[in-house]
């Protein structure tokens, strides 16, 4: 998923082609990088991104049942982003909320809030952003990217419906 990249100014796009795991965990550890979302698509659409860590004998599949991607939300700027301020969480959230938030806030480096973030006046041609996580009253968690400078909605937007860790080995 392009919007992901797009939004995470430190991550680095790839097709995966034909490497298996094993082979993008390789990859993965002599790049340096901490972390790779693997994006799984079912005709055309997300659903599922696998996110192995180089240091972790686990691998963390998140299940996806709908995703909105930054075009669909017609934000008027484009592009990359400046980067990322925080991830942002009500005070009373689920399990799965709390172990997403805490999965995504290690591997891209940005601290939790909890609560109403703080509005940016900072005037950036390019804003930074914040990651909000939410529950949904089914049960799937909510999780999009907002601009810092006015917390608008700049996606891209995916709803969860599961997270398993399971061994990489």
């Amino acid at each position: 998923m392009r919007d992901l990249h797009s939004v995470y100014v430190d991550s680095y796009r790839f097709n995966r082609g034909s490497l298996n795991n094993e082979a993008l965990l390789s990859r993965l550890k002599n790049s340096g990088a901490d972390a790779a979302f693997i994006v799984y698509q079912h005709a055309g659409n997300p659903g599922r991104i696998l996110i192995l860590q180089r240091d972790r004998p686990t691998a963390t599949h998140i299940m996806i049942d709908s995703v909105v991607l930054c075009r669909e939300l017609k934000r008027e700027s484009r592009g990359r982003t400046a980067g990322l301020r925080s991830l942002v969480i009500p005070e009373d959230v689920t399990s799965q909320t709390r172990e997403l938030s805490i999965l995504l806030s290690e591997i891209l480096r940005v601290p939790i809030v909890r609560g109403t973030p703080e509005v940016s006046a900072n005037n950036m041609r390019h804003q930074r952003v914040d990651i909000h996580l939410n529950d949904l009253p089914d049960g799937r968690t909510l999780w999009t990217h907002r601009n810092v400078q006015d917390q608008a909605e700049i996606g891209p937007r995916i709803r969860v419906f599961a997270i398993r860790v399971v061994s990489q080995r």
